[in-house]
């Protein structure tokens, strides 16, 4: 039986509306609450899965494909 790497990637996602004078000013403070843990994401906020081919296992080695999608 042959043995294959496979990466599973979950995507958490919020969108949040914040007053700035500027993109870069939005963007620092939405980084900043982050940090802070004033916005954390979780279940609610799930968004999609993504399954990823890695290649397969060789020898302990991984022969990489080119990461596929499934």
């Amino acid at each position: 039986m042959k043995k294959f790497s496979i990466s599973i990637q979950e995507i958490l996602e919020r969108e949040v509306v914040i007053e700035a004078e500027n993109k870069l000013e939005a963007m620092d403070k939405i980084k900043q609450m982050y940090k802070d843990e004033e916005i954390v994401l979780d279940s609610e906020d799930f968004s999609y899965e993504r399954f990823i081919l890695n290649g397969e296992v060789v020898g302990g080695e991984i022969s990489w494909d080119k990461g596929e999608d499934w």
